[in-house]
């Protein structure tokens, strides 16, 4: 197809919920919809946020809670897509740390500050009264991504780690406990972003690259086979097929299709960031999302 048009694609972490733009590309999805679509990956995650409000990438790829975050904060930035919307992180914990109690005093290993993993130990951290206590957890940030604080754990540099599969799944089978286990949380985890103008000025591009990303989404559900490749291709921390096979059957059954943004999961994290984010509690979860392109949903 002559005179295609580039879409930028801004990956903020090398994992499995961020795989359907690799997917679109290899079997010519984005093509079909006139488009040349250069995929980057932007180490360490908070850069994402960066280079989506600075232009140099089109489209995000990046956790809920920093990108509402930078909304209420009054920066050029909305959701337009929803790769997950609950919580896909686990909490894993060396030999001898049973329950999130044994967390008091402890290292903690994550892929970076200000980000999901971040937020979610702070609502985990309330919830299990180990805010504001001496001995609180150590957060440790692994800037190189989920992979680094992996091996981090596995090393023995942390005692436990946030980590998404495949990550969470190499640890526990080398010996390590699996404290929490994210999927119960529901809340706006990862998304698609990009500045107003994408949706905006540029709604007719924007409109193409959903469209491709959502068939997508379709090819990776219904193809295991191609779905599998493109994870073993791009994803060279997989490991064994069986974490292969576990990653591929987790994000089966959970990427949403169609990737419709949640209310309800940006409002969690509103409600989260609250407390030190007072003017949280004036923003609409609808002011976060790109409203032209989701006509579907309403402010209430």
């Amino acid at each position: 197809m002559a005179n295609l048009e580039t879409i930028r694609i801004g990956l903020g972490a090398l994992s499995a919920n961020q795989c359907i733009p690799w997917l679109c590309r290899e079997t010519g999805l984005f093509r079909e919809e006139g488009l040349d679509a250069v995929i980057t990956f932007e180490p360490p995650a908070v850069r994402t946020l960066a280079v989506v409000v600075d232009s140099e990438v089109d489209v995000g790829l990046f956790g809920g809670y920093p990108v509402v975050r930078a909304a209420v904060e009054g920066k050029d930035a909305e959701i337009v897509l929803n790769l997950n919307g609950f919580n896909h992180l686990s909490i894993v914990a060396q030999p001898g740390i049973e329950s999130p109690r044994d967390l008091k005093g402890r290292r903690i290993g994550g892929f970076s500050l200000k980000g999901n993993a971040d937020f979610t130990l702070d609502l985990l951290f309330a919830e299990w009264g180990l805010t504001g206590e001496p001995g609180d957890p150590e957060r440790v940030p692994y800037w190189d991504g989920f992979q680094a604080a992996c091996e981090g754990l596995l090393a023995g540099e942390v005692e436990a780690a946030i980590l998404p599969l495949p990550f969470s799944r190499r640890a526990v089978k080398a010996g390590h406990n699996l404290i929490w286990d994210g999927r119960g949380m529901t809340y706006q985890g990862g998304v698609g972003f990009a500045l107003k103008s994408f949706a905006a000025e540029k709604k007719e591009r924007a409109g193409r690259f959903l469209r491709a990303y959502s068939m997508g989404v379709r090819r990776f559900k219904s193809d295991p086979d191609l779905a599998r490749r493109v994870l073993r291709e791009n994803l060279p921390s997989m490991g064994d097929e069986e974490n292969l096979e576990a990653t591929y059957a987790f994000w089966a059954e959970h990427i949403p299709d169609p990737p419709v943004p949640s209310l309800e999961g940006v409002q969690v994290i509103l409600d989260g960031m609250s407390g030190d984010l007072p003017k949280a509690r004036s923003v609409r979860p609808i002011d976060c999302v790109a409203k032209a392109l989701w006509p579907q949903l309403k402010a209430d």
